[in-house]
């Protein structure tokens, strides 16, 4: 989400400017996905239901762009974050019935969960809500990025998992380099014209990134 970026140089400032949150750090992450094969179900009024073995392509640069942002508060080698991962699914064996479908303004992935570190590596998990905002064409009838939250677009449509692996490398001062290899399972409900289609994701997420923070301990 646009929020997301909006609010980063705020809490990098904050982490920077105030000692006494030493154990705080915020990190902003670009990447890519890759997704797996999973079921597309589409029930549309007046018409039998469709199921696809649907494929899905990311296009991480395509306006908007494939990012993530986390906050994270550490005790010793223990910690707590809270996280948004904006995926991005773009359907790429569209059908004569589905010429268009993609949650690409975010197959958000807001999440909040612990962290274990050991030295520069750190293990992450995390659930929480998914935040969609789809856009389609099925049977001749489009859906685009309408409705939702204040009429963006956007819609609490579903829940995932995730769980993965960090890498830091220290830069200068509280200046870090980040990585993550993270894997991810979600199920949302989207809006399309006239019905609705459940979208089940499952995806491995590479994320590099810089951050701000104290050194390790």
């Amino acid at each position: 989400m646009r929020i997301g970026v909006a609010v980063l140089p705020v809490l990098l400032g904050s982490v920077v400017s105030n000692p006494a949150q030493g154990q705080w750090s915020v990190e902003a992450f670009a990447g890519t996905a890759v997704s797996a094969s999973s079921p597309l179900t589409i029930r549309q009024d007046g018409y039998p239901t469709l199921k696809l073995d649907a494929q899905w392509d990311t296009r991480p640069f395509e306006p908007t762009i494939y990012y993530a942002v986390r906050i994270a508060r550490w005790w010793g080698n223990t910690g707590v974050f809270l996280d948004n991962l904006h995926h991005k699914l773009y359907l790429a064996n569209p059908t004569v019935e589905v010429r268009r479908f993609e949650v690409t303004y975010g197959y958000n992935l807001l999440s909040v969960g612990p962290g274990f570190r050991w030295r520069d590596w750190s293990l992450i998990a995390g659930a929480g809500p998914i935040l969609t905002n789809p856009a389609s064409e099925i049977r001749g009838r489009a859906q685009l990025h309408s409705g939702g939250f204040f009429g963006t677009g956007y819609h609490l449509d579903g829940v995932h998992l995730q769980a993965g692996v960090n890498r830091r490398l220290h830069v200068a001062g509280a200046v870090f380099l980040s990585a993550d290899l993270r894997l991810s399972a979600g199920w949302a409900q989207v809006d399309i014209a006239n019905g609705k289609a459940e979208v089940p994701n499952y995806a491995l997420h590479f994320l590099f990134g810089l951050g701000v923070g104290n050194r390790r301990r």
